[in-house]
C-alpha cells in the first residue's frame, strides 16, 4: 500500500506523533481522546505557523468531501475546533490576567499573520 502523502494524511500524522508525546511527557500516561484538542490548541498555538489560517481555509475549499471521512476528518475537524478556540479566546479562557494576555496575544500577532 502506498503511504497517503495529501496534507490531511501528513497533518494527522504529525498531530498524532507530537500529541502521543506532549501527552506522555505531561501526564505520565498514554494520552486519550480527551487529551488531544487542548494539546493540539497547545502545539498550534507554540508551531505559530503563518499561514495554517490560510492553508485549512484552502482545504475546506478545495478538498473534495470524500477525503474528509473517517481519520482525516477527524484530525483536520479537530484542527478548525483548535483555531476557532484560539479566535475566540481571551483572558477568562485561562488562569492569567488580562494585561499578561494582551502582552502575549500583541507578539503573538506580531510574529504571524492570522487571519481566518
Amino acid at each position: 500500500m502506498v503511504p497517503d502523502t495529501t496534507a490531511p494524511s501528513c497533518l494527522s500524522r504529525r498531530e498524532r506523533q507530537r500529541s502521543r508525546q506532549i501527552a506522555m511527557k505531561a501526564l505520565n500516561r498514554p494520552p486519550s481522546a480527551d487529551d488531544f484538542l487542548p494539546v493540539l490548541i497547545y502545539v498550534v498555538v507554540r508551531a505559530q505557523l503563518p499561514s495554517l489560517y490560510l492553508t485549512v481555509k484552502y482545504i475546506s475549499v478545495a478538498r473534495h468531501p470524500s477525503k474528509l471521512v473517517a481519520e482525516p476528518g477527524y484530525y483536520f475537524t479537530n484542527l478548525v475546533s483548535a483555531l476557532s478556540w484560539i479566535d475566540m479566546m481571551d483572558a477568562s479562557f485561562l488562569s492569567i490576567d488580562k494585561a499578561e494576555f494582551d502582552r502575549f496575544v500583541f507578539f503573538y500577532l506580531q510574529s504571524t499573520s492570522l487571519c481566518f
